[in-house]
């Protein structure tokens, strides 16, 4: 009889070798890597649109047809807005590090969170707000000028 079609059983192993350990560590720091890499660039991206996002809701109340504001002092750090709707004095300031909305009576709303540096100016009928938030400028332009 004729052999050549007999089968070599091969010794069992019990376990992985060590090259294969490696290898599969490698694999793994690899794929974490790179799923901390990509979770990395998602939440500065959403935490940039979350800025975005929080500087045009503020300019959406400066601009609300709500309040009707005009402008009737303005320095670098502050605004005093006299709203033609409700005859009422506001001041827009920022003190430490929030935007604030103020009323002459002492309340406020907190527009802007997490601000580094407000530049605000007149230009014609303009008022122009620049603001710092998280190392990048946003500026608008809101027609609120008396004159």
């Amino acid at each position: 009889m004729n052999n050549r079609w007999q089968v070599k059983l091969m010794p069992s192993r019990a376990g992985f070798t060590l090259v294969e350990t490696v290898v599969a560590l490698g694999l793994i720091a690899l794929g974490l890597s790179l799923m901390l890499l990509t979770t990395n660039g998602m939440r500065h991206t959403v935490n940039t649109q979350n800025q975005q996002l929080q500087f045009y809701r503020f300019v959406d109340v400066i601009e609300s047809h709500h309040f009707k504001f005009k402008v009737a002092q303005c320095s670098p750090n502050e605004i005093k807005l006299v709203s033609q709707a409700e005859h009422q004095d506001y001041y827009l300031i920022n003190a430490q590090g929030t935007v604030k909305l103020r009323t002459s009576q002492g309340g406020y709303m907190p527009l802007l969170m997490n601000v580094q540096r407000t530049e605000f100016s007149l230009q014609k009928q303009w008022l122009v707000m620049k603001v710092l938030l998280g190392g990048k400028w946003y500026e608008a332009h809101a027609q609120l000028a008396s004159g």
